[in-house]
């Protein structure tokens, strides 16, 4: 989505639900007399079905891993114009438009995310793109993305998140901050239409702010795409099929937010391992608070994969993919080299080498410096975790976090085949963040071994459950001779 306002979380979630904001998910501008029509303007690309309505896909470039990129609330697949062309160098690329967005048809309502991801998989097999995918979402589209990953895992094999949102995430509405998924209103979620036959007498909901008057001047950032392509944006913004598109699509994302945050931290809204990287726009909000808050759910979001990290894309706002195009062209590249090759994602070089100023600032802290504090070192990378049997039970990825000054482990769950009731339970225990019992598991990596145990070192762990409430927890720790 392409914002006005300077710093703000993405607007495209403050005209959700709220009429009254719509006229800011559409670039601001001076009134147009006419709309050049639809045949004005051919697709770039071939309309596909989607299961009784066409969709609008435009595929270039050749390789593998496909691209699938889905865009921001109120964007259409050619504002990727100042990327597509350089991945297409490197791997196929598709940008397509949901339904009701400019060329592609209007589709069944609700436009819940699996029947919108239900409809962009109905369209890549019918034109025979088939899988392996890395996803690129930005904005709004991080959640679909994350959710045909959630539907069709075994076909997404990397993901890059450009400024998307958090289902936790704070926005403001009426003037003070709020989360989308408190305006969810319970309702049930229906099975998504595979085969759609519209009816000239159904009903849709009303376009937002559809009496509004068109506009003929782009504002930035979208002033940036070539001319020709701001024409294809003032052609497709003034639709009123895609004002309708928009409102029913809002219109049930607190619905979709709150199911995510309900269902947080379950494998099926995880990542796995696959080669991830998060984008966050550099400028924040003034307020402290607020900030800390947004680029701590960012981080929360690289870690939906034990292969992710996050780059914070200095000196842009949310359209950065617009403000610096060459940071996502290069970001899809690693995710793509990475699935080419069998290799993990590097962590980015700001978090490498930070400047000499933060350096000696974090320095100064007991806990980067003073030996007690660092007695856990040793814990930091990547373990197969094992039970007294030499069985696995699991994998962690172990990071020092808050500038090193705390310890986190991303703990994911094995097979449980073969193992004592008490280890089985203490693998669900691990998978819902919340230990209890007594274990004797040891972490392997590169030969190297430790031990958890039940006999050694205490080792007190802040921990969360499903529900939000965080625990104390205390383990026992030594270490296996080598």
């Amino acid at each position: 989505m392409s914002l006005k306002s300077k710093p703000i979380l993405p607007l495209l979630f403050l005209t959700a639900c709220w009429p009254a904001l719509f006229q800011h998910a559409t670039a601001a501008g001076r009134q147009s007399e006419d709309s050049p029509p639809a045949a004005a303007y051919p697709p770039p690309g071939r309309l596909v079905d989607a299961g009784g309505h066409l969709l609008h896909l435009n595929c270039t470039g050749k390789g593998g891993p496909t691209v699938v990129v889905e865009n921001g609330s109120g964007d259409f697949s050619f504002v990727w114009s100042l990327v597509q062309p350089s991945v297409a160098r490197f791997t196929r690329i598709c940008t397509y438009d949901r339904a009701g967005y400019a060329w592609s048809e209007p589709g069944p309502d609700p436009r819940t995310f699996q029947q919108i991801t239900t409809e962009l998989h109905t369209a890549l097999r019918n034109a025979k793109v088939k899988p392996p995918y890395v996803l690129v979402g930005q904005s709004y589209g991080g959640f679909p993305a994350r959710a045909f990953a959630r539907y069709y895992p075994k076909e997404v094999v990397g993901m890059v998140l450009v400024d998307v949102v958090h289902e936790d995430s704070r926005v403001f509405i009426g003037g003070r901050p709020q989360r989308i998924r408190e305006f969810a209103k319970g309702r049930e979620f229906p099975p998504p239409v595979t085969s759609y036959h519209p009816k000239a007498e159904q009903e849709r909901p009303p376009a937002l702010d559809e009496a509004s008057a068109p506009v003929n001047k782009l504002e930035p950032p979208l002033d940036r795409l070539p001319a020709e392509v701001q024409r294809l944006q003032l052609w497709a913004q003034n639709e009123p099929a895609f004002r309708r598109a928009v409102s029913a699509e809002l219109d049930w994302s607190p619905e979709e937010l709150a199911r995510m945050y309900a269902e947080r931290g379950k494998p099926e809204y995880l990542l796995g391992d696959i080669p991830l990287i998060v984008l966050t726009r550099g400028e924040g909000y003034e307020d402290k608070g607020l900030e800390e808050e947004r680029l701590r759910l960012q981080g929360e979001l690289a870690r939906l994969s034990t292969n992710g990290k996050q780059v914070v894309a200095e000196g842009t706002g949310h359209n950065i993919h617009l403000e610096n195009p060459k940071l996502v062209t290069d970001s899809i590249r690693e995710v793509v080299e990475a699935v080419r090759r069998g290799k993990r994602i590097t962590a980015s070089a700001q978090n490498q080498a930070p400047p000499a100023a933060a350096r000696a600032e974090r320095a100064q802290q007991p806990c980067m410096s003073a030996p007690e504090h660092r007695q856990f070192d040793f814990w930091v990378g990547e373990w197969d975790v094992r039970n007294a049997r030499g069985r696995p039970v699991g994998t962690s990825r172990i990071e020092r976090v808050e500038d090193g000054c705390v310890i986190m482990e991303n703990w994911a769950g094995g097979e449980a085949d073969g193992l004592t009731d008490e280890e089985r339970a203490a693998i669900r225990a691990l998978d819902a963040a919340f230990v209890r019992g007594r274990l004797n598991w040891t972490y392997e990596k590169d030969g190297q071994k430790t031990n958890q145990t039940s006999r050694s070192v205490d080792l007190f762990l802040l921990t969360r459950d499903p529900s939000g409430n965080w625990h104390v927890i205390r383990q026992m720790w030594t270490a296996l001779p080598k």
